[in-house]
């Protein structure tokens, strides 16, 4: 009769165990499969701790000529192209002249203000013109006159002379006559006949004062016409001289008027002439560069708006790698430049005059040199241009990917302890 629930047998095998615990031996196809997990993860942790994860800004610039660009503009508002003195291309040096522009400003009428005063002006020069000829006509006519009348005075002085003399040979022999005549009066001779000689006498007398008197007023009017001869040229010469001065003075307010209607744009360096889109006849647009000058020589550099938020990280002498928007960068590949300038304050979208770039916030500018001035294209080597723009990457920093998955716990316990 059975006395247990178990047979006699089991329970002795039961207690006869051997010391230790039983190991199961794990096949080699699970071995494998656990070394290879724990080699992958080794491999993670290397890959993670080795491996850079670096934080970029992305800005977008423009390429300039290290001296800048000179952009010419209409300084006068409502002018005209009267006429363009130079071509697209063409080098030019400080001074020479650009551009001329025409302003008008018209009457109520309709009338140019300009070409009224410039007609008055041209009206007037030609008056006094005719007048300063009129002058040296009327003092030629004068001069002419004088000399006819001194030759005539010279005549008259001769015939005078003459009578004079011949009055006083008349004088002469009645007054001999007389002084012979006068002791014989009272005995030989009547007394009428010697008061006859006496009044031929004082005749021939009066007529020798009269023709002396004549010829006294005959070598006045001779010291007259002389001294008036004399003075013409004096005359002449005053009044050309206050005809001219007019001239000049009309002359100058011409000038002045057509330098008030025509403006000489001139070159304000040497460089070449781009973007020449105006022509004679013309209206500038206000506010866009008729034309702009580029410097001959130099090359480009890099110019370039870093926003605010992206800025603090940025140094000199960092690299950036550069995307030009006229080549693509998955064809052309990138091109590296050295940041060597960046500007202490920021500006606002409105303050960056003259940048082809439309800004929505504040900016710092930076500069960077190219490693190269031109890129390869089709075998060629293409030169880069003022004005193309392009988009930067530029390095903030770098941190293997171990910091970064850490990078919260790093900033909360940096956080614990400040």
């Amino acid at each position: 009769m059975r006395k247990g629930l178990f047979r006699t047998q089991a329970i002795e095998a039961q207690g006869q165990r051997l010391h230790g615990k039983v190991l199961i031996q794990p096949s080699i196809r699970t071995g494998l499969v656990g070394l290879l997990i724990l080699l992958w993860v080794g491999l993670a942790l290397g890959y993670l701790a080795t491996a850079q994860y670096s934080r970029q800004a992305t800005v977008t610039g423009w390429l300039e000529p290290p001296t800048g660009v000179v952009k010419v503009y209409a300084d006068q508002p409502g002018s005209l192209i009267h006429s363009v003195q130079v071509k697209e291309g063409q080098q030019v040096v400080a001074g020479q002249p650009l551009i001329t522009l025409h302003t008008q400003h018209p009457l109520q009428d309709g009338r140019i203000a300009q070409h009224i005063l410039a007609g008055e002006y041209k009206q007037q020069l030609a008056m006094l013109t005719d007048q300063v000829d009129r002058v040296h006509t009327l003092y030629q006519q004068k001069r002419t006159h004088t000399e006819q009348r001194i030759a005539r005075f010279e005549q008259d002085i001769s015939r005078y002379t003459h009578l004079i003399s011949l009055a006083r040979l008349q004088f002469d022999l009645l007054d001999s006559r007389y002084q012979r005549l006068l002791p014989l009066a009272s005995a030989h001779i009547a007394h009428n006949e010697v008061e006859a000689v006496l009044v031929q006498r004082l005749t021939a007398q009066q007529t020798l004062a009269e023709k002396q008197q004549a010829l006294a007023q005959v070598n006045q009017q001779l010291r007259e016409q002389q001294e008036a001869l004399a003075t013409l040229p004096l005359n002449k010469h005053s009044e050309l001289a206050t005809l001219n001065r007019t001239i000049s003075e009309t002359r100058q307010q011409f000038t002045q008027l057509q330098s008030q209607s025509y403006r000489v744009i001139k070159a304000a360096r040497d460089g070449i002439v781009s973007n020449l889109h105006v022509a004679s006849g013309h209206t500038p647009a206000a506010g866009k560069p008729l034309l702009t000058l580029r410097p001959a020589e130099g090359g480009v550099r890099a110019r370039f708006a870093i926003p605010v938020r992206a800025a603090g990280f940025i140094a000199k002498g960092q690299q950036v790698a550069l995307r030009y928007d006229a080549y693509p960068f998955q064809k052309f590949g990138l091109h590296q430049a050295i940041v060597t300038t960046l500007s202490d304050a920021a500006l606002l979208p409105a303050e960056l005059n003259h940048s082809p770039l439309t800004l929505n916030e504040p900016v710092y500018l930076a500069e960077a040199q190219l490693e190269q001035q031109y890129l390869q294209a089709y075998g060629e080597a293409i030169q880069l241009k003022s004005g193309m723009t392009f988009t930067a990457d530029i390095t903030l920093s770098k941190r293997t990917l171990l910091e970064w998955l850490f990078e919260p716990l790093l900033t909360l316990t940096g956080r614990t302890h400040a």
